[in-house]
């Protein structure tokens, strides 16, 4: 493996400790199973993760009024940049599309979807 500073625009699939930075196959799927068992607001939100590939962040500043159901999409502000206005869409399955609709239950279209609390997301995650 070469430890050669990585381009600006190049993907790493290890970080500077040679720490391998993405799930393989068999942990994505033990992720899915897990997912899929856990308590329904963490059951959205790690199939969300799974399925979109987004960041924690941005995944916690989804609303309902982002989720476009009948398209099958999901609209993430992009926090990574410095802008406001800067989204892009994310086509997903449907079983990601009925869990976010069952956890954003009667919440205003405007206000996240996970009321999360302020400690680190893996303690409250379990």
């Amino acid at each position: 493996m070469s430890h050669e500073p990585p381009t600006k625009h190049a993907m790493r699939l290890y970080d500077r400790s040679a720490r391998r930075l993405y799930l393989n196959a068999a942990e994505r799927q033990r992720f899915l199973e897990a997912a899929r068992a856990a308590h329904p607001d963490v059951r959205s939100l790690g199939l969300t993760l799974l399925y979109t590939g987004c960041r924690i962040s941005e995944a916690l500043a989804l609303r309902p009024e982002d989720v476009q159901a009948d398209a099958g999409v999901i609209m993430f502000r992009t926090l990574k940049r410095r802008r406001d206005d800067v989204y892009r869409e994310v086509p997903v399955p449907v079983e990601l599309v009925h869990a976010l609709e069952r956890a954003s239950g009667h919440r205003p279209p405007d206000e996240p979807i996970w009321q999360h609390r302020r400690q680190a997301l893996n303690r409250s995650t379990g």
